[in-house]
């Protein structure tokens, strides 16, 4: 704070200068850094100068505020850092172990919809870019070259319950701009027409 001359300023005098602004978004910058790091509340705590403060004490310092919105929303950030590393499905799937979890149980552990959740969070994400305008060529890739084919087939699953757009799933499974025979032949295939019979089936039954 001393940074910006307000070190010595508390309440409505702190809130109100000029400078406070520039802090504020100086701050933020940095709680969205850690939490993508992943970095504990402790440090976080530490590093805003909120260190061996409790009670009244630690809520009447100008940085709690800061300290309870990482709290709140540094899922958020994490998630928001996992998408724009490009952090695939199948990296999830990896990390979670999802693939060790019975199949007969898989969909109701804690684990699967750990994988689901980040699933739908990259649809919605390419999905609102592309409704922003951004082309093919510019929306990231985040289906995983290296993916299994139980991970293409769960998140097949995935894209037919929640009805994603038909050119989502292709452009998912690397089948945008190919040719008749070139579609038919691609290893990914399998998953496109399974999707395309199962929102056909979806239609005839909605």
């Amino acid at each position: 704070m001393a940074k910006f001359k307000l070190d010595k300023l508390t309440g409505a005098a702190l809130l109100s200068h000029p400078n406070y602004k520039y802090y504020k978004n100086y701050v933020k910058n940095h709680l969205k850094a850690w939490a993508t790091n992943g970095e504990s509340l402790d440090d976080v705590a530490v590093w805003l100068g909120l260190e061996n403060l409790q009670g009244i004490m630690l809520e009447a310092h100008p940085n709690f505020v800061f300290l309870k919105k990482y709290w709140t929303t540094s899922t958020k950030y994490q998630e928001g850092g996992m998408l724009k590393q490009g952090v695939t499905s199948y990296d999830v799937w990896n990390d979670l172990q999802v693939y060790r979890v019975k199949p007969t149980v898989r969909k109701k552990s804690e684990t699967y919809k750990s994988y689901k959740y980040y699933v739908n969070l990259i649809d919605d994400y390419i999905i609102d870019l592309k409704n922003r305008g951004f082309t093919d060529n510019d929306l990231p890739r985040m289906t995983s070259k290296d993916a299994t084919r139980e991970e293409l087939q769960e998140k097949t699953f995935i894209w037919t319950s929640m009805r994603r757009p038909e050119w989502y799933v292709k452009f998912s499974l690397g089948l945008d701009g190919l040719g008749a025979n070139a579609l038919k032949e691609a290893p990914n295939f399998p998953y496109y027409t399974y999707y395309l019979a199962a929102m056909k089936a979806v239609k005839h039954t909605g």
